[in-house]
């Protein structure tokens, strides 16, 4: 699962990672910007939100999430953190050509959050996990 993320803005290196008291997301939007939205559940909101910090693709196009209206993103990312079974860590740098990942924002009333899309892994990609980002 994916556990953090590295960016940066304006020259400054910027780690988030989902065990953070409130973990967060930066959002790349359309017009360039960037918004920081929070990252996932961890629990703490029961009922809004679905519980993790990852939602799986196939969930979502199969209508899984359509009680929380996702929406598609992209999260700002030069490299993410993948954690192994012995809970190692992994980073790994996304292209130079495409430094995000996908997101689904989970949206509600009063609030969105926002997680990382995984998909199954390839084969030729690393034993980590059996779910990888979507790029």
């Amino acid at each position: 699962m994916c556990q953090a993320i590295k960016f940066t803005i304006n020259h400054h290196p910027i780690l988030f990672r989902f065990s953070d008291s409130e973990p967060c997301l930066p959002i790349l939007m359309r017009n360039g910007n960037i918004i920081i939205l929070p990252w996932g559940n961890k629990g703490e909101r029961l009922g809004l939100y679905p519980i993790g910090a990852t939602a799986h693709i196939a969930h979502v196009q199969s209508d899984k999430w359509k009680s929380h209206r996702p929406k598609s993103v992209r999260i700002a990312c030069e490299a993410f953190m993948m954690m192994d079974k012995e809970g190692n860590e992994h980073w790994f740098d996304t292209q130079k050509s495409n430094q995000y990942i996908r997101g689904v924002v989970a949206t509600q009333p009063l609030a969105d959050s926002v997680y990382v899309l995984m998909r199954n892994r390839d084969l030729l990609e690393p034993d980590i996990s059996h779910e990888w980002p979507v790029k």
